[in-house]
């Protein structure tokens, strides 16, 4: 390949750098190209310019340093002229084989400059600005947050059995971008979709989300859902700390009978804080009605807590469930140990059920025994005053 014909075209050139780069290229690719070679070649006119100027300036400035002396002592010869710049001799020869002296400075077209720097070869440089140009990129368009928020809650609502932390983790997205595009779609999605958002909300979301859930959790359809995600984000201290932070009664009593019903220690510990509150007291124990073999146990062994307040409030809860089971272990723990804490005989004071008249029958009659009645009696006065 020969850059330096000097019968070269743009399109020649143009060609081989094309076959060179093995590209195809369009129409608009090549103009380009053109663009971008002629702003290279005003770039390097200028540059010329400016280098002419400085040789002009620099035999300006000689010329003046060396005439000085001979024009100094002669005050009739005008100072301007020292300053005009000397002729440069050209040292080309003359086509005609005449020596005859030429400008240095050769003025050319515009024309002139495109053919010389069409006429030399492609710098390296602009080989890869060529070739940036004319590829395809391999990837397309790197997917919006959005768009990759919406693929995966479409990979989970087709399978809802997916793992929803490996689909969240694999979209790339943070913490806080996620969450944020999903509570924007929990109140926007279909209830189809709801489901899977509120899968991954489980996952991904922070305690910020906890006033959409709770919001969401008015819909009696999406209750346990929404309240099921909210404890996976805050745990069950956290839904208990949630009460304060709706209205809703309905949700309130959701959460209270969820955390006495999930038969957990620390669902119940949760839910006996709410009992300790006097402004939860009442709500919660309403869904006290029953309570299993196993949190039975719990609350047994509660009445024997460091901390009086659990004692109290384990002691509330198994008055108010009741039952003859309750009655029972709650006789057999006043009979073997007849100076037990004062929390059992509370506990016994509020069952109801002719186990408990009976029991307490027989106590007011036992002199070891009425204190403790008498103690409980009195609490429960002060509790209804």
């Amino acid at each position: 390949m020969n850059y330096d014909d000097p019968n070269m075209s743009l399109d020649d050139l143009d060609e081989q750098v094309r076959a060179a780069l093995q590209i195809e290229s369009s129409p608009r690719q090549l103009a380009r190209l053109e663009s971008f070679w002629q702003q290279r070649s005003r770039a390097e006119r200028r540059r010329r310019h400016v280098c002419r100027a400085a040789v002009l300036a620099v035999t300006a400035v000689v010329a003046v340093a060396v005439s000085a002396p001979f024009w100094w002592p002669e005050p009739a010869r005008r100072p301007v002229e020292a300053n005009r710049p000397a002729p440069v001799a050209s040292t080309a020869p003359d086509p005609n084989g005449v020596g005859a002296p030429e400008p240095a400075v050769a003025v050319q077209s515009p024309t002139q400059e495109r053919s010389l720097s069409a006429r030399r070869p492609p710098t390296a440089y602009e080989r890869f600005v060529f070739a940036a140009h004319t590829l395809k990129p391999v990837t397309g368009k790197r997917p919006s947050a959005i768009a990759k928020i919406d693929e995966v809650i479409e990979q989970l609502r087709r399978d809802p059995d997916a793992n929803a932390r490996q689909l969240a983790e694999s979209s790339g997205l943070m913490t806080f971008d996620a969450e944020r595009l999903l509570l924007r779609r929990l109140s926007r999605s279909s209830d189809d979709k709801k489901h899977a958002v509120l899968q991954l909300l489980a996952v991904c979301g922070t305690p910020r989300s906890t006033s959409q859930l709770l919001r969401l959790s008015r819909r009696e359809t999406q209750r346990d859902e929404a309240l099921a995600t909210l404890e996976r984000i805050v745990t069950v201290e956290g839904l208990a700390k949630a009460v304060a932070q709706t209205p809703d009664r309905r949700v309130r009593a959701a959460i209270f009978r969820r955390l006495f019903t999930a038969d957990t220690e620390h669902a119940l510990d949760a839910y006996l804080s709410l009992i300790r509150d006097d402004a939860t007291r009442a709500k919660a124990l309403d869904v006290a009605d029953s309570v299993s073999q196993r949190m039975l146990a719990v609350l047994l062994a509660r009445l024997d807590d460091e901390d009086k307040a659990v004692r109290l409030s384990a002691a509330l809860v198994l008055g108010h469930a009741n039952g003859p089971e309750v009655t029972n272990s709650l006789i057999a723990l006043a009979t073997r140990k007849p100076s037990s804490c004062d929390e059992v005989w509370i506990a016994l004071t509020a069952c109801r059920g002719e186990q408990a008249e009976e029991f307490f029958a027989y106590a007011t009659c036992q002199p070891q025994l009425l204190g403790q009645v008498n103690r409980a009696r009195m609490w429960w006065l002060r509790m209804t005053l």
